[in-house]
């Protein structure tokens, strides 16, 4: 096992553990957390600590010291270890990144069951139906391959070309709402988008709370195995330690 990687992976542990509470911690986070106890934790189990120790076999043994035994078993136990993937496979690692916390969870074998009930309600009929308006525009104005323009964050914009030889007003209703132009363009939302986003919002708005409840539901899991989460990083801590000390005896000028 490559030290310096080892000593990099607890360091960035030791930091960030003391945040590692069953409080309210973002997503990022604690993504950043766990997985530095993953993967500091796999690398010292290519040591076989644990193994060897349940064997008793004292020929075995890659490391002789009892205090560096024991920092390294807890740091890497395969319980801690464990619980860690499990918790990492709930998680959508790409959302996370992107502070998405209405698709931060994998939704899958029953969990969060709340979040898929909203997910597939009023979220998705209201995405739905949306969608489901182009097909009126293009029997309204007669244009077959019109689509849904989205331009700077603002979405679902039905986008008109400027054509001098055909009145505008023959071809988009007076109770369209002009929300940009360009020189050759006037983008519009119809009366029936302005509601659908307005209903889209409120959906949004009502996932937004549920996944927030789910996310410190899911934070208060942790409560069970807060006591072991610290140990191994306090273990990383006095590894971190130990190393640098090691380190630090290596120079001549060391008393």
């Amino acid at each position: 096992m490559n030290a310096h990687n080892f000593k990099g992976k607890a360091v960035n542990v030791n930091r960030k553990g003391k945040i590692l509470s069953p409080a309210r911690i973002s997503a990022p986070k604690f993504i950043a957390i766990v997985q530095a106890i993953l993967a500091a934790g796999k690398r010292l189990q290519q040591l076989h600590i644990e193994e060897v120790d349940k064997n008793k076999n004292t020929q075995m043994r890659t490391v002789r010291s009892v205090l560096l035994r024991k920092l390294i078993s807890t740091a890497s136990s395969s319980s801690v270890i464990s619980t860690v993937a499990n918790l990492l496979s709930s998680l959508n690692n790409v959302a996370v990144g992107r502070r998405d916390l209405e698709n931060v969870f994998i939704i899958s074998d029953g969990k969060f069951p709340e979040v898929q009930m909203k997910t597939r309600s009023k979220f998705q009929l209201a995405n739905e139906k949306l969608d489901q308006l182009i097909g009126l525009y293009r029997k309204q104005l007669r244009m077959h391959n019109l689509e849904f323009l989205n331009v700077s964050g603002v979405t679902h914009l039905i986008e008109i070309l400027l054509l001098p030889q055909l009145p505008l007003d023959v071809k988009v209703p007076s109770n369209w709402m002009k929300v940009n132009s360009t020189k050759k363009t006037i983008r519009y939302h119809p009366p029936e988008v302005s509601n659908a986003l307005d209903q889209l919002l409120l959906a949004n708005e009502e996932l937004s709370v549920v996944c927030l409840t789910a996310w410190d539901s899911f934070l208060k899991t942790l409560i069970g195995h807060y006591s072991e989460f610290q140990a191994a990083v306090q273990a990383l801590a006095a590894l971190d330690c130990l190393y640098a000390l090691a380190m630090l005896s290596r120079d001549k000028v060391y008393i």
